[in-house]
């Protein structure tokens, strides 16, 4: 395994970001808390998915790179939701989809590292059927 200096600060940011939004989801909602905790998580998630576009290991932009970017555009759906609340009817619709999308995607990542890095998992996914 090779890890570069981008790719160590990416993980960081990842792993923070994992404890940063599980309390963001099961804590309270709404206060100066949930704020907090919602712009630890947007920041650090920010900063994991800017990351993710600096890291080449396949070779070239790829799928993974459009995912980062898809995240970023969920992070920034939910903050103008969550800060602007809008739409009007439904602002709290998107701001919560577009919060359980980021994480979504952030468990996606943590899987695909599972079985790409850890040694007794590399290669045991494959689609059979």
């Amino acid at each position: 395994m090779n890890f570069t200096l981008i790719g160590w600060l990416h993980t960081l940011a990842c792993t923070y970001s994992l404890l940063a939004g599980a309390r963001l989801l099961w804590g309270a909602k709404g206060g100066a808390a949930h704020r907090q905790a919602g712009r630890r998580y947007v920041y650090a998630m920010t900063f994991a998915s800017l990351s993710a576009l600096g890291i080449y290991q396949i070779g070239s932009f790829n799928i993974f790179h459009v995912l980062a970017l898809c995240t970023l555009l969920s992070l920034a759906l939910a903050w103008f939701s969550g800060r602007r609340r809008l739409p009007r009817r439904h602002w709290l619709r998107v701001h919560l989809s577009a919060i359980v999308f980021s994480y979504y995607q952030l468990i996606g990542g943590l899987i695909n590292e599972l079985f790409s890095r850890v040694p007794g998992l590399i290669g045991k996914a494959t689609c059979s059927g």
